[in-house]
């Protein structure tokens, strides 16, 4: 049986502002995932329209639940530190 995922108005408005404003496009993808599924998209539909495999739907998915929005617009990679 899958989850259910509840979106808040408040966090379905942050959701729709940076599927095209946040800088990062892996962040835009994400949240274009959490915007299909605000609409009740299947994971399979999800992944068609957003053009990704479904495990990445379901990744995100995973991590909204476990940490929220925060969660998907952060990555753990840091970097290399700048010279």
């Amino acid at each position: 049986m899958r989850p259910t995922y509840s979106f808040s108005e408040t966090v379905v408005e942050a959701i729709a502002g940076e599927r095209y404003g946040h800088p990062d496009p892996r962040v835009q993808e994400r949240m274009e995932i959490l915007w299909l599924r605000s609409k009740s998209e299947t994971h399979e539909r999800i992944a068609e329209l957003a053009n990704v495999s479904r495990s990445t739907v379901q990744r995100t998915l995973r991590i909204y639940a476990a940490k929220g929005l925060d969660g998907v617009r952060s990555f753990g990679w840091k970097g290399q530190p700048s010279a």
